[in-house]
This record gives structure tokens, sequence and C-alpha cells, in this order.
């Protein structure tokens, strides 16, 4: 059922974003870059003073392995995506935070900040926001379930109505949707929903296909990724047939 599911599926279309102006910009980075389909990835090791990003410059040697950590993850897509995602650079930071927040990655425009422990997870995550910066996709929201309520992050702070506010700790409380997300920060606000599905989808693979057996919502956001991401200009026709290969064991 799911193959068929998945060969059905195409592609709707990608926005682009300015790039990013960041404070004490190098000229030529000393660092690895890598190129893919002649499109460049640099590591551009500056001190972020933007978007209340904070954090400290490692040393040398703990950005090249870092940089060698985030290129082998992100070998582990089609470089069409990768292109076409609009990443351009990506810093890695210790002690990473985003409004005083710590946070283990950032997307901005066309660059990725990550903090150096990050995880694979983590690198897909920031990628599917260059790729997706839509703040609101009513197709999407429309797969929950209409008793849902967003939940908000320590991130930004959201004013919400009473009524909302009782419904969000009711979300978190019981647990009545929790089926529904691949983990609680993916009940924070649909972008974050989004980036967290694909990244669980990679990372967990059959693990994720599973959890779909549990809930046609996560099912339905499952279809949704494929259908964006299945252009032979972006991931292909076969790569999520790869990903969800002996998919026999979840069903």
């Amino acid at each position: 059922m799911i193959k068929k599911t998945l060969m059905l599926i195409f592609l709707s279309g990608v926005i682009c974003l300015p790039v990013l102006r960041a404070g004490n910009e190098v000229k030529k980075s000393k660092f690895e870059s890598r190129r893919y389909n002649n499109h460049s990835i640099v590591v551009r090791q500056t001190r972020p003073h933007v978007d209340h990003i904070g954090g400290r410059l490692p040393s040398e040697d703990v950005v090249k392995r870092a940089a060698e950590r985030f290129f082998a993850v992100l070998d582990q897509l089609p470089a069409n995506f990768i292109k076409r995602s609009g990443l351009k650079y990506v810093t890695f930071l210790n002690d990473l935070t985003l409004n005083n927040v710590p946070a283990g990655g950032i997307a901005r425009a066309d660059s990725i900040f990550l903090n150096v422990n990050f995880s694979d997870k983590t690198v897909y995550h920031e990628l599917f926001h260059i790729f997706d910066p839509r703040p609101k996709d009513r197709k999407w929201t429309r797969l929950n379930n209409k008793k849902f309520v967003y939940t908000g992050s320590d991130f930004y702070a959201e004013k919400v109505s009473s009524v909302k506010r009782k419904r969000k700790a009711k979300n978190l409380q019981d647990g009545t949707f929790d089926d529904d997300f691949v983990s609680r920060y993916a009940m924070s606000n649909e972008k974050e929903d989004r980036a967290e599905t694909f990244a669980f989808m990679i990372s967990e693979k059959q693990g994720f296909l599973r959890r779909t057996a549990k809930s046609p919502v996560l099912r339905k956001k499952m279809e949704f990724i494929v259908r964006i991401t299945s252009k032979n200009n972006l991931l292909g026709s076969q790569f999520w047939q790869n990903i969800f290969k002996n998919d026999s064991a979840g069903q």
C-alpha cells in the first residue's frame, strides 16, 4: 500500500529567501566547503550578530571535525535537493542559543548555525527549514485533529486567547494527540512540525513508518512531505522508497 502511495505523489514548488547578512564576515573560508551540482556550501566561521543568535566560536580543530560530520550527513541526500534548498553557509558554535535559549540548530535564510555536538536529525531539520520557508500552510494544519492547537515554544513569545491557552495545556497534559507528532517540539508550530517530520522520516526510516501505523494523521503528514520533495529535481522518485524499503516490518 505504501509503495503505491509513494509512487503517486508529486511536488508542488519551492520558494527561496534572500541572503542572510552576518557580522564580521570573512572573504574566504579557511575551512572545508563542498560542491553539489555546481552549488557550493561554505563553512563560514563568523560570530553571528543577527536575530538574537548567540554562541562561542570553537577552535579550528573542532570546526574541522564538525564540518566532516556535517557533510557526511548531508551527503546522504541527493545533490539536487541540497542545491535547490538554497543552503549556502554553515557555522558551528559552542553553546548555541536563540533568544538566550539553548538550541541545537538554527536556520536563517541561506545559513544554518549548529551547535558543535549536533545530531543527524538536527542537520535534516534545519535543512528542511531552508527548503520550506513558509510560516503557514493550511493544507498541513488541516491534517491535524480539529481540536489540536500548536503549543508554541520557548524560543518565541506568542500572544494567545485564554481559550487557546487552555486547549494548549490540555494538548500536553492528556497526551491525546501525541501519536500524531514525532516529538513534543513538533507540537510547537507547523514549521517545526514539518521539519521534525522530515528529519525523523530520514533518521528513523522503518521506525518512523511503524509510527504511522498508530496514527492516520502522521501517515498523512508523511505523504505530504513525500509529495513536496519527490520530483526528480529534488529528492527523486526513488529516494523515499529506498528509505522505507522492507517496510513490511512496520505493517
